[in-house]
């Protein structure tokens, strides 16, 4: 309960300040915090960590295609925002499929498959 009052709090805060952008912003920095505290208290109670390497990979696959996906839309579009929306889909889903399984995160053993 005390999270859901801080977001609200921080939501607050920041969407006078900065408007749609502000609330997305403490969006973002309110489901990081929580995915900290919960990595905390797995480590703690549980004694486990995920693999974290795994996660960066799969981090900077998301970022790199969304960079993309960016790009494309913005300087090399200026049409309908229907046509933005499914070239910008298509050149992420295509980037990341590609870059995942360049970079491995598209894995044999990380599915539980042999």
């Amino acid at each position: 309960m005390e999270e859901i009052k801080s977001e609200i709090f921080l939501q607050n805060i920041t969407t006078r300040a900065w408007g749609v952008s502000g609330l997305a912003l403490s969006d973002i920095v309110s489901s990081i915090v929580g995915s900290a505290f919960g990595l905390y208290v797995l480590r703690e109670k549980y004694g486990l960590l995920p693999d974290l390497w795994y996660a960066l990979r799969t981090l900077l696959c998301s970022a790199v295609s969304a960079g993309a996906s960016f790009w494309v839309v913005r300087f090399l579009l200026a049409g309908s925002p229907f046509l933005s929306l499914v070239l910008g889909s298509g050149v992420f889903l295509l980037a990341y499929l590609f870059l995942a399984s360049f970079m491995g995160v598209i894995e044999e053993n990380a599915r539980g498959v042999r």
